[in-house]
Formats: structure tokens, C-alpha cells, sequence
């Protein structure tokens, strides 16, 4: 699944507060899962994803909150995205 789909799923997974169970990349994971894995990631992968996915920032703003390039803010959440994608395999083994 390219990493753009991945991404959309997210951001609408993120919407609905009481969702238990999340879909990526025809896979389940439980939201308990989710926390954990995202817990898991690097401090400044893991700000990344949160402020993007659930805060909603995009990654200029992103970018001037904690003081990055956008370039850079990108490259971390796509790297925090390919961790998780592996996470979350490693779930349903």
C-alpha cells in the first residue's frame, strides 16, 4: 500500500475518537496496539506522528512548532510510518 494511502487511513482512523479497532494495510490492530506502537517510536518521530494525525497539523507547521525544516518533519513521519507498517506486522504474526 503506497505510504500516501497509509497516511489517509490514519488521519481518518484518528477522527473517530471511539474506534477500538483500526484497519492498515488490510490488517487490524486494536487501539491499545496502535498506542503501544506509536508510544514506541523515537521521541522525534513519535512528535511528529502525533502532532500530524491527531493534532492535525500539517508539516510547515509542524515544522516552525518545533523548530525543523519541513523537509525534515516530512522524512520523519514517513520513517516513523515504515516502523509502524512493520509494528503492526509483527502484531499479527
Amino acid at each position: 500500500m503506497p505510504l500516501y494511502e497509509q497516511e489517509r487511513i490514519l488521519r481518518e482512523n484518528s477522527r473517530e475518537e471511539y474506534q477500538s479497532c483500526y484497519t492498515i494495510n488490510e490488517k487490524t490492530v486494536s487501539r491499545d496496539d496502535l498506542q503501544e506502537i506509536i508510544q514506541s517510536l523515537p521521541s522525534n518521530k513519535r512528535e511528529v506522528v502525533l502532532l500530524y494525525y491527531f493534532e492535525g497539523f500539517n508539516d510547515a507547521e509542524i515544522g516552525k512548532i518545533l523548530n525543523l525544516s519541513r523537509r525534515l518533519v516530512t522524512y520523519r513521519r514517513n520513517s516513523a510510518l515504515k516502523i509502524m507498517q512493520k509494528r503492526i506486522g509483527e502484531y499479527q504474526q
